[in-house]
């Protein structure tokens, strides 16, 4: 494995990048139908441990109030950066653990309250979303251990959270 360092390198950073991928299809902006940039969005979401509606949904938010702490989707909550903040959210500790946790707490329905931009039903699917995340982790983790395979994390989480600072 250590042999594939840098292919398992560029591989992660490839995964990383396909959130680039992911932010044009939440704008239906790479198929002619809604249909096939959702499809592919919510792929790309599953890769990237970032779902897709919720994320398109805080994304236009964020194009509406960019940079009012108040309703800007990316700046609320976020508390001023200390030098050890920065460093773990370069190296992207805390990104990985602002992120995972989340997805988490929005598969149990909580942590949404300040999400001032879902309308109607949105809030159950965001978190029937973060439920079928969290589902797919469960079904990986015990397909892992049921076939004694380390594949999942070798050659999807490994490489995608630790080249995260690439991205």
């Amino acid at each position: 494995l250590w042999a594939l360092s840098p292919l398992l390198i560029l591989h992660g950073m490839l995964i990383n990048c396909l959130y680039a991928g992911q932010h044009e299809l939440s704008h239906w902006t790479v198929f002619r139908t809604k249909g096939w940039n959702d499809v592919f969005g919510h792929v790309f979401g599953l890769a990237t441990l970032n779902p897709f509606l919720t994320d398109r949904w805080a994304h236009f938010a964020h194009h509406r109030a960019t940079q009012d702490p108040l309703k800007d989707s990316e700046l609320i909550g976020m508390t001023p950066y200390t030098t050890a903040r920065y460093i773990l959210d370069l190296i992207a500790v805390d990104f990985w653990r602002r992120r995972i946790r989340s997805i988490v707490r929005a598969a149990l329905g909580q942590g949404l309250d300040a999400d001032y931009w879902r309308e109607g039903n949105q809030r159950q699917m965001v978190i029937w979303e973060a439920r079928g995340h969290v589902a797919l982790w469960v079904l990986l983790a015990a397909g892992s251990v049921a076939f004694h395979s380390l594949a999942v994390v070798e050659f999807w989480l490994g490489p995608l959270l630790l080249t995260k600072v690439f991205h």
